[in-house]
């Protein structure tokens, strides 16, 4: 028997692109728990051995604390505001599960097997729940909107000369609590045989078979339409039209 593991963290009080405005910044963590379990027996020609475990990775974006609830800017060459894909608290946990079974037997060495990983990735992920703004231009005064010394005080943004430039607002909608859950169980078992016919002559047989039953239909997706502004139904992904774009999530 024997047991291996490991562990590691990281976290970022301050991340930001070179060149990036300070608002866009953002806090991020990381963090990843790794074990793995293995027995095994030999007993004459045969040998069997068992093997668990799990691998989890999470991790945190955040905007920065005072920016929480604040679109994203996107004026030509400059981008400030709190990332529209923040916050996000995101988990991959992953179990694994194995058997093998091998053994010799006159001219067959015969290898059998089943596997299961249990994958379940998910967690709160609020993308444009306040959404961005799209901007045609950048007014001259952009010293004004700004003032250097409050990049993390939205009430002190002079977003006047802005109103005439922009060009739309896009914003997420959800019918749940912006929480995604995505499990993806997957099985699998075999069988193989080196069958020597001769001293010349082996045949390597073997069959095997794979299920990924939530890769193609996965589960608790909502396929109602929901009626944002204009009463029109809108299928997902799809944007309405006019003066502002719109688009909705669904869980």
């Amino acid at each position: 028997l024997s047991v291996r593991g490991s562990r590691w963290d990281w976290q970022n009080p301050v991340v930001l692109a070179a060149g990036g405005h300070p608002s866009a910044s953002s806090v991020q963590t990381k963090n990843a728990t790794n074990i793995l379990g293995t027995w095994s027996r030999v007993k004459g020609a045969t040998l069997l051995e068992v093997k668990g475990g799990y691998n989890g990775f999470k991790w945190t974006n955040a905007p920065q604390d005072s920016l929480l609830g604040i679109p994203e800017y996107r004026v030509p060459g400059l981008t400030f505001g709190a990332p529209y894909n923040y916050p996000q608290t995101l988990m991959q946990d992953n179990w694994t599960g194995r058997f093998d079974f091998s053994t010799h037997k006159d001219r067959h060495d015969l290898k059998a097997g089943v596997e299961y990983i249990h994958v379940q990735n998910g967690g709160p992920w609020y993308i444009q729940r306040a959404g961005f703004f799209t901007f045609n231009s950048a007014p001259s005064n952009m010293n004004a909107v700004l003032p250097a010394d409050a990049p993390f005080d939205a009430s002190r943004w002079n977003l006047a000369p802005l109103n005439s430039l922009i060009r739309d607002y896009q914003v997420n909608f959800t019918q749940g609590d912006w929480t995604i859950d995505i499990p993806r169980p997957t099985y699998a078992i075999w069988f193989g045989d080196n069958w020597r016919l001769t001293s010349q002559l082996t045949l390597n047989l073997g069959i095997r078979w794979d299920a990924d039953p939530n890769m193609a239909s996965p589960p608790n997706i909502r396929t109602s339409d929901i009626l944002i502004n204009s009463g029109i139904p809108q299928t997902y992904g799809h944007q309405l039209s006019g003066t502002n774009d719109y688009g909705y999530k669904t869980n």
